[in-house]
């Protein structure tokens, strides 16, 4: 049948909080991402464009180039629609190498301006094909997602600095993961091997805006107060599919006219606050509040165009309209606490806490994204040498587990030849298979370094 039944394939590659981490750059991240209201090198292009005000009066450019590693690992014991518990599978999950590199620009007169291509803190998982998580997820692998900032600020008064940016994410979205091609004419069991469709996609948007604005204020001597608003992005990407045939002889001689479709998603509005104090000048502590509207992403939208299955036996001709899947996410939010002192003289050490809810309902969690409760642990070292600050960090995030019950999952299996399931229903029928229940267990560990130059 050639390429058709990969066209379900993007939805799963940008699909929830799940897919990334709740902070990222080096000296941010040490301090557990709270870097809002003490936002004050080219990093605040991310948290807070209003900190590059910061820079205004010092030295006239400042360069940020740091990168990281982000390591995910799940273990996922899946429950089958016949109740069986299957082997558990372990995500092999794809080395990223996470960069940023942002520059700020002092223009004099209270304003500076920023520019930088940052990527968040991702996970590209790997499953295997045959595995009982297949349909799903079978990888991500290859995947890019980074987004192009521009951004100004300006000092409206000595204690108060405003900041906005016009962004652009690129995504690259390639997908792999397993259909069920059982035809209504025929019967067939739920998760008959023989009607498996592995398949694949390769899409790309080279244009999806967005924008972030932000505030400071310096209240006392040593209170700072800091709030940013990072606007949605309508994500459409449109590519190539292929996929290969189920080994049924159903499909014998068919096959495929057309291989185009669009996909949409969204990705949320987000808006952070912070308060840093200072009780001593050498030491700065930021606790700051996220929250993030994943509940934007209701479902992802997937668009054929002109596609159509011809040949197949007893049937003739399949057309295809517009594929609805479902994500029923919630909003998450996140908590923060982050330190960072000068131990010594250009010595400068960090922490940070990070608690952040899971954007996945029991009903609609899969392996395309784990996205329980998180509490994560960062610690990183700087040092500053003339003009030049090299920094370290390190962190782990530990994931609550999640026991979904049998005859609890409502993510459906996908399949494209049948019309779609509508509701929920769990009654056995080859129309309302689902393929979330079982165990998921999942953590991160990242690190990375960095360098920031003035000059």
């Amino acid at each position: 049948m050639k390429r058709l039944f990969a066209l379900l394939l993007l939805p799963a590659v940008a699909s929830a909080g799940g897919q990334f981490l709740p902070l990222r750059g080096v000296r941010p991240g040490a301090r557990g991402g709270a870097f809002v209201a003490g936002a004050d090198d080219p990093g605040a292009l991310w948290y807070n464009p209003a900190g590059l005000a910061s820079l205004v009066g010092g030295e006239p450019h400042t360069l940020l180039i740091d990168a990281a590693w982000a390591g995910h690992s799940v273990s996922y014991t899946r429950i089958d629609s016949g109740g069986n518990a299957l082997p558990t599978v372990a995500d092999d999950s794809q080395p990223l190498l996470l960069p940023t590199l942002a520059a700020e620009f002092d223009l004099g007169d209270r304003w500076a301006l920023g520019v930088g291509l940052v990527a968040p803190y991702a996970a590209l998982d790997g499953y295997p094909e045959d595995g009982g998580q297949r349909y799903s997820l079978v990888s991500f692998h290859g995947s890019v997602l980074a987004t192009l900032e521009a951004a100004v600020a300006f000092k409206l008064t000595d204690d108060v600095s405003i900041g906005a940016g016009i962004q652009n994410t690129f995504v690259k979205l390639r997908s792999k993961l397993v259909f069920s091609a059982c035809p209504k004419e025929i019967v067939c069991a739920p998760e008959d091997p023989e009607f498996d469709a592995p398949g694949r996609i390769d899409a790309t948007s080279w244009l999806t805006p967005s924008a972030v604005f932000g505030i400071q204020a310096t209240a006392t001597s040593w209170l700072r107060l800091g709030a940013s608003v990072q606007l949605p992005s309508f994500v459409s990407a449109g590519g190539t599919v292929k996929v290969r045939l189920p080994s049924s002889g159903f499909f014998n001689g068919a096959h495929v006219e057309g291989d185009a479709a669009d996909v949409s998603l969204t990705l949320p509005l987000i808006v952070r606050a912070g308060a840093e104090v200072r009780p001593v000048p050498a030491v700065a502590i930021e606790a700051g509040f996220d929250w993030e509207a994943w509940s934007m992403q209701d479902q992802v939208e997937v668009t054929p165009h002109n596609v159509r299955v011809e040949g197949a036996a007893g049937v003739g001709t399949y057309d295809f309209g517009p594929l609805v899947i479902p994500r029923r996410f919630k909003d998450t939010y996140a908590l923060r606490l982050g330190v960072e002192a000068e131990a010594a003289p250009g010595l400068f050490v960090r922490a940070g806490f990070v608690h952040e809810s899971g954007a996945s309902a029991d009903e609609y969690l899969t392996v395309a994204a784990v996205d329980t409760d998180k509490n994560v642990v960062t610690a990183g070292v700087g040092y500053r040498f003339g003009k030049v600050r090299v920094d370290a960090m390190v962190g782990h995030a530990f994931m609550g587990s999640r026991d979904i019950g049998r005859g609890t999952s409502c993510a459906p299996q996908q399949n494209p030849i049948r019309p779609p399931a509508g509701a929920c229903v769990h009654d056995g029928s080859p129309d309302h298979v689902y393929v979330g229940d079982g165990s998921y267990d999942s953590a991160w560990t990242f690190a990375g370094v960095g360098m920031q130059a003035d000059f």
